[in-house]
């Protein structure tokens, strides 16, 4: 799932357990202020990345992290070095990821400008005839996982 998942200030809130099938947080996950009835997090067994941060806080009844044993990565799984760029940038990833990966790069309207993919732990952006602007990038492992966002091309 893209984006930031955020459950709080459910008071009546006693169970994660419709979340069984989640494997993947693009975003922030914050869990927070659910201070009457939630006691554990069982129903993020299937968790294994947030790519951004992991919030789990002022909820009163909950005494452990129960259920977040198969979470590998928190806080993302890619870093890009060189953002904005002129010429080139470089997406390395955090911890090694096996397999082929898929880098796709969009313009501001949506349209897929450039797909490359690769193998290994890094992956160079080169900016080749790419106006300058704003362009959003996905790159995505053969697991699923995507690492989304922004990347600015300047003159």
């Amino acid at each position: 799932m893209g984006g930031d998942v955020d459950i709080s200030q459910n008071d009546l809130m006693n169970s994660l357990h419709g979340l069984d099938s989640l494997r993947t947080i693009g975003g922030l996950l914050g869990i927070f202020g659910n201070n009457i009835l939630l006691n554990n997090l069982d129903g993020l067994h299937s968790l294994d990345s947030v790519g951004g941060r992991l919030i789990i806080s002022e909820n009163a009844q909950l005494y452990g992290l129960s259920g977040l044993e198969d979470l590998q990565h928190v806080g993302g799984v890619w870093r890009v070095a060189g953002n904005p760029t002129r010429a080139m940038a470089t997406f390395s990833t955090v911890n090694p990821i096996p397999g082929m990966k898929r880098f796709e790069l969009f313009d501001t309207g949506g349209r897929l400008v450039r797909l490359a993919r690769f193998e290994g732990q890094s992956f160079e952006f080169h900016r080749e005839s790419l106006l300058a602007g704003m362009y959003f990038f996905s790159i995505a492992d053969e697991r699923g996982r995507r690492f989304d966002g922004k990347i600015v091309v300047m003159d």
